[in-house]
């Protein structure tokens, strides 16, 4: 009875896995800064809004990102449209609109019509002399009050759309402040002291004899309000807040750099630095690790907590970074180099090939790399792109460098494959495949052609009794290109499969030597593309991966 194959090409979009066994989590840091349109790497401020368009106010303009584009806002002398200036302190979400606060005045940007509103709040229209003269805070019902520093506290009333003066005579003591979302207001002032009263009282006149203590007896630095608490800072210490102004938790910091910001996140805390550094606080256990993501020279001026666990991070000169967690099935182990290939040995150990650095040795238990090859220790070249073990558990090697390596399973020896001078000498092996009881070595190289050699093991050597090059030129057979990446066969060794980088995917009888495309053998079958890399057989045909997709090749018989 004849056999035929039956072919069927499946792209795959998505592999999912119901019920993995294990995952492993990490973080991933994405950054953007001015090469992906930031106005300024100095980043002082974000805000997520109601729609999740991040808001990036930055020492050059104001920037709204929705996760694939930047817009921009900047000061325009000649456009009244534009906000009032370009140093962007503090974004606050109120109605529908976005409130701003500048080195030079107060804006209200209306996100439907993009109208930007200026509110100058000074008689003589001159710019503050010193920073962050203005400073905004909400109401649980949605009043915006705004500190200007030296004129004293406003409050905006929407029937007249301006601000109006609120009649308070501590303001002048007042550094800066917050509204909590239960209208209280927390106070800095000037000599270090927290103070609080209520909101409804500061608007209608609350006076210096109405402020309340906060439960602490030392003066404090900054405030912050994250999640509805206030936080306090003193040197290398951070106090938060209970609803009544009592301490909750008294944190010593291991380091004395200056607070940048501190944030809530369920049950942890991030605290930023200005000269460098951020830590994770853990509120319940009362430990705390830093982020291995950030450099602890890299100057950090704000944080932000976002939607799907996103911690956004404001830095001086690096641009936004978009940090959170990720759970992959893989575990990664970092290595200097780019890795091209691995290998198990007899012991379980993985052999790395990498692009420039020999071959690495990974322990999967302790998850210890350590240096093993190279070219020192007779490697032919410290590029590895192919590793195979025959069933000797010789290990054979291809490199960038010319003819291949042995690793003596026996001997713990590297060694050489003596090819006689007879036969064309190759390099950039990127593929090794064993067929016929490991007689036939079949070697893909980039640009030095499909490579059969046939192979003896005597006294623990290895001897080349033949050698046949596949030339792309030779008219006589039908293979399309010298560059060949990946091997495979046939279970029984009848046909071996190969792909190659623009050239799709052939197959050749073992047997006879006869090759043939896979439009030759049915011309209505396409691959997603012809840049095959890798190749894998299973129970149910093989699988291809090209530069873009996936494919499975059935087989069927009759």
């Amino acid at each position: 009875m004849r056999n035929i194959l039956y072919v069927q090409i499946i792209f795959i979009l998505i592999i999912a896995f119901v019920t993995p066994i294990k995952s492993y989590a990490f973080n991933v840091a994405k950054h953007i800064s001015n090469v992906n349109g930031l106005t300024n790497n100095s980043v002082n401020c974000i805000l997520e809004d109601e729609e999740h368009t991040i808001w990036i106010g930055t020492w050059d303009g104001l920037n709204a990102y929705n996760g694939r584009e930047i817009t921009t806002f900047r000061y325009s002398k000649n456009n009244p449209n534009s906000i009032s200036n370009n140093v962007i302190r503090q974004i606050i979400e109120c109605k529908g609109s976005l409130w701003i606060a500048t080195d030079n005045g107060v804006n209200r940007l209306d996100k439907r019509t993009r109208q930007i509103t200026r509110y100058y709040l000074r008689t003589d229209n001159k710019v503050p002399n010193q920073e962050k003269s203005f400073i905004l805070g909400k109401s649980a019902a949605g009043d915006i009050i705004c500190l200007i520093k030296g004129l004293g506290f406003f409050v905006y009333n929407d029937s007249e759309d301006e601000f109006n003066p609120i009649n308070t005579d501590f303001a002048s003591h007042v550094k800066d402040y917050s509204v909590s979302d239960s209208d209280h207001v927390l106070f800095l002032l000037n000599n270090g002291s927290s103070v609080y009263l209520s909101y409804n009282l500061l608007v209608n006149g609350g006076k210096q004899d109405d402020l309340r203590t906060v439960g602490i007896h030392t003066p404090v630095d900054k405030i912050f309000l994250s999640k509805g608490r206030f936080i306090l800072n003193k040197d290398n210490r951070i106090f938060l807040l209970n609803p009544d102004f009592t301490v909750s938790q008294d944190i010593e910091l291991d380091n004395n750099k200056p607070v940048s910001q501190a944030i809530l996140a369920e049950n942890k805390m991030y605290v930023s630095f200005i000269e460098g550094g951020c830590i994770h606080y853990d509120l319940r256990k009362n430990t705390f690790t830093y982020l291995n993501e950030l450099s602890s020279q890299l100057s950090v001026f704000t944080l932000y907590s976002g939607s799907q666990n996103i911690l956004w991070i404001g830095t001086d000169g690096q641009g936004l970074i978009q940090l959170y967690h990720y759970d992959s099935l893989f575990e990664t182990v970092h290595t200097s180099h780019p890795v091209r290939c691995f290998c198990e040995d007899e012991d379980g150990n993985i052999l790395i090939g990498t692009k420039g650095s020999g071959i690495k040795l990974l322990n999967p238990a302790t998850k210890e790399l350590t240096d093993y090859l190279n070219e020192s220790k007779g490697l032919i070249s410290n590029s590895v792109y192919a590793l195979k073990r025959n069933k000797a558990n010789d290990i054979f090697i291809g490199t960038e460098g010319t003819g291949i390596n042995i690793l003596n399973a026996a001997t713990g020896r590297l060694e050489k494959l003596e090819i006689p001078d007879k036969y064309p000498p190759f390099k950039a092996v990127y593929n090794i495949y064993f067929t016929n009881n490991d007689s036939l070595l079949w070697i893909g190289t980039s640009g030095y052609r499909l490579i059969k050699i046939n192979i003896s093991r005597e006294q623990g050597r290895y001897h080349v009794k033949g050698f046949r090059q596949y030339n792309s030129s030779d008219k006589n057979i039908s293979l399309n290109n010298d560059v060949v990446y990946a091997i495979t066969s046939d279970p029984k060794d009848n046909m071996l499969w190969f792909g190659t980088r623009g050239g799709g995917l052939n197959c050749i009888n073992i047997k006879n030597n006869g090759i043939k495309s896979l439009e030759d053998i049915d011309s209505r079958i396409l691959l997603t593309n012809n840049d095959v890399l890798c190749l894998l057989r299973d129970d149910t045909g093989i699988w291809i991966g090209t530069s873009y997709g996936l494919n499975e090749l059935k087989k069927g018989g009759e």
